[in-house]
């Protein structure tokens, strides 16, 4: 019998990090409620079909906040993926998960998503008469130990709207198709999944602009509250169930420096084609230079004069999270993130829990005062 969300390890120099994924098995799944041993009863997870402005702490209880609480929620999926790859490190204890593995993860949508001509690579289009199909690319952010390469990725299938077991109608399946890039330290993965549905393309668009519509207004109109808490928003799948929405402080690790990155890997980012760069190469310190201009897999470089000021930081919060919340989007109030569509590649992503703490990877903010 598989066993019951297995807590996978992953060591390195720096963390031994609780990964937070979690398999598809239905006996695991529907007893993980009783048995969970992150979360016994699951107190503090709100089914997204519950949430009202009432579920909001009360010194962000406002319409606004709502409304973007609103906007994660349409944007946070369920990743399950079927294989794993053989290139995975020993350390990562997945190769004796036979059933499938499930994270979540955040939506967007590139600034050039629109494919025409060629051969569609999902799978309802290997019939060759279905050459020339317009298809558009759907990009996730999720964690790198979710999906690792693009073996994984084009055995990886995408959940939209898996908000409620009674409506599982409204869930919409994409298919992966290749991983977009990866940073392997900041155990955040980019990847793309299919469809044809302009539709789908446009809801996308929309919620992610409202997004960053309500996170602008809340850095220019920042709410009184207590100044020791800061708030810190999950929307995630645990164990593989319908979205849930959880609330909590958070405490941010101190801001890397270019002094203190002394290896080529750290911000190292790959695709399938140009090569992504993030900041500039020190050679003398083998480090990033801050300030640089961040230059995405489509060719679309921001000036340096936009990433001027900007951070590159961790979070620890006490959000509630469980074995399938890798790999969620962490928002964190009064921060604001560089980069909504392409350059999602600098987010907070869900990794795990260390210390009794649940724990981000690295993502690239704007510095406050």
């Amino acid at each position: 019998m598989m066993p019951k969300d297995k807590e996978t390890k992953m060591t390195g120099t720096k963390v031994r990090l609780n990964y937070e994924i979690t398999y598809r098995n239905k006996e695991a799944q529907e007893d993980s409620a009783t048995s969970c041993s992150k979360n016994p009863g699951h107190t503090g997870f709100i089914y997204v079909k519950n949430f009202s402005i009432e579920s909001l702490p009360e010194s962000f209880r406002n319409q606004k906040m709502y409304e973007l609480c609103r906007c994660l929620i349409n944007l946070t999926c369920m990743i399950e993926v079927l294989a794993t790859s053989k290139y995975r490190s020993g350390s990562d204890n997945l190769y004796d998960q036979l059933d499938a593995r499930i994270g979540s993860g955040s939506v967007y949508i590139p600034l050039e998503y629109t494919q025409k001509g060629g051969h569609c690579p999902c799978p309802e289009c290997k019939d060759p008469k279905n050459a020339g199909r317009e298809f558009y690319e759907v990009y996730v952010t999720t964690a790198h130990h979710v999906v690792f390469d693009d073996y994984e990725a084009s055995r990886a299938f995408v959940k939209l709207h898996f908000d409620s077991e009674d409506k599982k109608e409204s869930t919409v399946t994409l298919p992966g198709y290749r991983i977009v890039n990866y940073n392997a330290e900041a155990d955040r993965t980019i990847l793309s999944c299919i469809t044809h549905d302009i539709r789908i393309v446009k809801e996308i668009q929309m919620q992610r602009d409202s997004a960053r519509e309500f996170e602008e207004y809340f850095c220019s109109h920042p709410l009184e509250m207590n100044p020791g808490f800061n708030l810190a928003v999950i929307v995630s799948h645990p164990h593989g169930w319908p979205k849930t929405i959880s609330f909590g402080s958070c405490v941010q690790f101190p801001s890397i420096n270019t002094d203190e990155i002394n290896k080529n890997t750290i911000l190292k980012e790959r695709n399938e084609g140009p090569e992504i760069t993030i900041g500039t190469r020190n050679t003398e310190g083998n480090g990033i230079t801050e300030g640089n201009g961040i230059t995405e897999g489509n060719g679309i470089t921001q000036s340096n004069e936009s990433n001027k000021g900007t951070v590159w930081t961790e979070y620890k919060y006490n959000a509630p999270t469980c074995p399938g919340s890798s790999g969620a989007l962490v928002w964190i109030y009064g921060k604001k993130r560089v980069g909504y569509r392409d350059s999602d590649i600098t987010t907070h992503t869900h990794c795990g829990s260390e210390d009794g703490m649940n724990k981000s990877g690295l993502g690239l903010e704007f510095k406050t005062p």
